[in-house]
């Protein structure tokens, strides 16, 4: 018997990336006159911008260009600068966690990493101070990995 051929699955399984830089929410809305409104945030753009270029820059690392176009989970860590005097051990302060994710699903979506983010049906996010522990980063910023489920 001659020997088969396996085709192998193209589609991606799994990308990860960290960005470095001042993570910041998406979704509070400014009120700016005449039925305008701005993001709240002014760190915004440069934070969306920081996000794409590290995806671009990491998939061309991994020479990976395939899109995500099915059901996916992505565990994300956010690394936050720590004040002074924090009022607890953990990041609970604003921004608030959920439109930190907001800010970084936009960014994936501007990359064309996947389709949409309403591929994403598991999510898993945290917010840590930043430092010099082995699970943390030391400066702030995000890390993400995306997988296919």
């Amino acid at each position: 018997m001659g020997k088969e051929i396996v085709l192998l699955d193209q589609k991606r399984k799994e990308f990860s990336f960290s960005v470095e830089g001042r993570p910041a929410p998406q979704g509070s809305k400014s009120y700016r006159g005449n039925g305008r409104f701005s993001e709240a945030s002014r760190f915004l753009p440069a934070w969306r911008n920081d996000i794409v270029l590290a995806i671009r820059q990491r998939m061309l690392e991994t020479n990976s260009v395939v899109m995500f176009d099915e059901p996916v989970k992505v565990s994300i860590t956010f690394f936050i600068t720590k004040p002074a005097k924090p009022k607890w051990p953990y990041p609970a302060t604003t921004p608030d966690l959920d439109k930190l994710v907001r800010g970084v699903f936009d960014s994936i979506t501007q990359s064309r990493l996947w389709v949409d983010d309403c591929l994403v049906v598991e999510l898993l996010a945290k917010e840590v101070w930043c430092g010099k522990t082995p699970d943390t980063y030391p400066v702030s910023g995000a890390r993400v990995t995306i997988s296919s489920l």
